[in-house]
């Protein structure tokens, strides 16, 4: 949809499925399989950082001693000659806080190139140097409709469908077993299938290139434990294969079809996967809720005080201005003198 993800309900409404199209270009344009997890960049460090240092919601003691600097620096209503000088014990909290922050950040930084840099598998038209279709390239080059080889132990690079899987027996089963412990802390294995309609045709690498059609399916959301859509193969490229026994005109994909960006592959050796979702598409990256400003329990409790502090100064402040006011239109302020000024 237009603004995708950040489309409004009429926008979704008007386009209620994604199109993913298999063997061909794709009608729509969608994200890549970069990820993103740190929160700032070189440029905008500074200003992001010291919104978030001085924001009232969170952080509103820095904000008191800052606004407690800036009224020192006026001479009529400060005891220090107009000196800030809580703004010398400020600036080192802030610079300690920006450099723990600047160290995390960085960590994050180092994680999402690994996960973006990491070689997998896809396939190509043209047999490669070492005799097959697939390519090893990055994973953030890989795009919604492409087919990737995942081999046993590897993590699933992005959100696709299982077409095969490597079998040593006939009939083809179509089963592997996956380890989500990244998704939902779970440590057992569990099963997986591949579709009815390709697990006991598509059996090698060269036949791959028959696939031909589209899938009609649901916007990326976060449960993963929840997938609907419907596969449409192009039933004259498939029946060249073995002929019209194992094909369907349509078939429905449900979340035991479907490995997820995060899980690992266990006892098998490889599967065949069409990629449907990408990047911040992904379920994995949906759950994610990103960077999160750290506050402790203490600060917390800090900050309820000061806020109460805030409110009483506020309190005699308004008492005090709106008695001096009656005060003086009651009184003639010219006429007392020790209230003359010198």
């Amino acid at each position: 949809p237009v603004n995708w993800p950040e489309s409004t309900e009429a926008e979704i409404a008007a386009i209620p499925t994604r199109t993913v199209v298999v063997g061909n270009n794709q009608k729509f344009q969608f994200s890549d399989n970069t990820v993103k997890t740190s929160k700032y960049t070189l440029w905008d460090f500074l200003p992001k950082f010291l919104l978030e240092e001085f924001d009232p919601h969170t952080k509103i003691a820095n904000l008191y001693f800052l606004m407690i600097a800036c009224l020192q620096c006026i001479p009529a209503i400060s005891n220090t000659n107009g000196l800030p000088t809580f703004l010398a014990p400020l600036t080192v909290v802030v610079a300690i806080d920006a450099s723990f922050q600047a160290i995390e950040d960085y960590h994050r930084h180092v994680a999402d190139h690994i996960a973006n840099e990491t070689p997998a598998l896809v396939y190509q038209n043209e047999k490669q140097q070492d005799n097959t279709h697939f390519k090893s390239v990055a994973r953030s080059t890989i795009l919604v409709g492409d087919i990737i080889k995942i081999e046993n132990r590897n993590e699933i690079p992005a959100d696709c469908i299982i077409l095969s899987c490597y079998e040593k027996v006939e009939p083809a089963q179509g089963l592997c077993f996956v380890e989500t412990k990244q998704l939902d802390g779970e440590t057992n294995l569990k099963s997986r299938s591949a579709l009815p309609n390709t697990l006991s045709t598509i059996r090698t690498e060269d036949s791959l290139h028959v696939l031909k059609g589209s899938i009609d399916m649901e916007h990326p959301n976060n449960l993963i434990d929840s997938f609907n859509g419907v596969i449409n193969l192009d039933k004259n490229n498939f029946f060249t294969i073995d002929g019209p026994g194992a094909y369907k005109d349509k078939q429905v994909i449900n979340s035991a079809n479907i490995l997820l960006r995060g899980c690992v592959l266990r006892n098998c050796n490889y599967v065949y996967g069409l990629v449907v979702n990408t990047g911040h598409d992904t379920k994995i990256m949906m759950n994610s809720r990103g960077a999160q400003p750290k506050v402790s329990q203490l600060q917390a409790n800090a900050s309820k005080e000061i806020e109460r502090i805030i409110g009483m100064l506020l309190t005699f402040c308004v008492i005090g201005a709106t008695g001096q006011t009656i005060w003086n239109s009651s009184n003639k302020i010219n006429e007392i003198w020790y209230l003359a000024a010198d």
